[in-house]
Formats: C-alpha cells, structure tokens, sequence
C-alpha cells in the first residue's frame, strides 16, 4: 500500500517484485500512469483514485491479469481501445474524470460486471452498453446519459442501476425485464411516470 503520500512518479525497480498482485496509489500526486506497473506480470488490481492523471497507457491492455482497476476523482478525458484486451476485468471505476466519449471497443471487455462512470458529465453513453451483458452494478449518473432504450432487456444479469441526475425522461417497459434488478437510482432525472 502506497497510498496518501505526494508520489509523482515509482522508481524502475518496482518492476522487479513479479509476486506483487496488488498496487494501491491512491490519494497521491501522480499526472502520469506509472506505466513501469505494467511490466508486473501478475498484478490484478491497480487503484489510483484521488490523483491527476490524464489519460490510460495504450499499454494497459497488456496487462492480461488485470481483475480491478479503479481510477475515480482523477482527470481522465481518454480511454486506449487497447482496454477492451482485458479479458478477466470485473471492476472498473471512471466516476469523476472528464470523460467525454468512450472507444467503440470499450464495450466489448468481456467479463465486466462492475462498472461505474458516473459524474463526466460530458460523457455521450453509446447504446452498445446495452451489449455488455455480464454487467451487475452500472452507474451512468451525472452524465450527459439521456435515453434508456429498450435494450436494457438485455442486462439480464443487473442488478443495481444508478442514472441519476441524468437527462433521462421516461423508462421503458423492457425496464420490467430486469428480474435480478435489487436497486435502482432515478433522483434528479425528469422521469414522471413508471411503466
């Protein structure tokens, strides 16, 4: 744990402890990825929420073990494509960056079920999120998220939904669909009615 110090930046010689599974670089001052994390063979969760970073190395689709990946309250405003390379990620938390729009292939990580990308409040959500389907816990809240369409039938595995403080004005029926769906958050939208 290395987390709430000042760190900018980890020295090269971190690459060297292969077993390390676990990095977390939270509440510091980092502006750069340490990308010298990624030659870590078997590390499964990177976070490094509460720093300054601006973007993800392409390099981090590389990074075949990767289960966990938290990066909230940084200033984020890009996304490799490369992520979608990540074949085992479950857990992926972008909430407070300044996302604006995500990579075609983002939509593609096969395994995710936790994703949370809430507050980017620029952030076009495209309907391809509807095709995520191992999806378990989505926030799109406060973003610029306007329409749930009736293909959110297809999350059938949801069961936590946050779209608050979205321009969101009414749910679809297929809404209903969601039999697993334990929670759902629909404060600040212009929702009126439910079907």
């Amino acid at each position: 744990h290395l987390e709430n110090n000042q760190l900018t930046e980890l020295p090269s010689s971190i690459k060297k402890a292969q077993k390390l599974v676990r990095i977390n670089l939270d509440n510091n001052e980092f502006t750069e990825f340490p990308t010298v994390i990624l030659k870590l063979e078997r590390l499964d969760k990177i976070s490094m929420n509460n720093n300054r970073l601006n973007f993800l190395p392409q390099g981090i689709g590389n990074s075949s073990q990767l289960v966990y990946l938290s990066f909230m309250n940084n200033r984020i405003n890009m996304i490799p494509p490369q992520i979608s390379k990540l074949k085992k990620l479950k857990y992926l938390n972008l909430i407070s960056n300044d996302l604006t729009e995500l990579p075609r292939s983002f939509y593609e990580i096969p395994r995710l079920e936790n994703l949370y990308l809430g507050n980017n409040e620029k952030l076009k959500i495209s309907d391809s999120i509807y095709e995520m389907k191992n999806l378990i816990r989505l926030s799109l809240s406060a973003t610029s998220y306007d329409r749930v369409s009736p293909d959110i039938k297809n999350l059938k595995k949801l069961k936590w939904l946050s779209i608050s403080s979205t321009k969101v004005e009414r749910l679809p029926e297929e809404i209903c669909d969601l039999k697993d769906l334990e929670a759902l958050f629909i404060g600040y939208t212009k929702i009126r009615i439910l079907p």
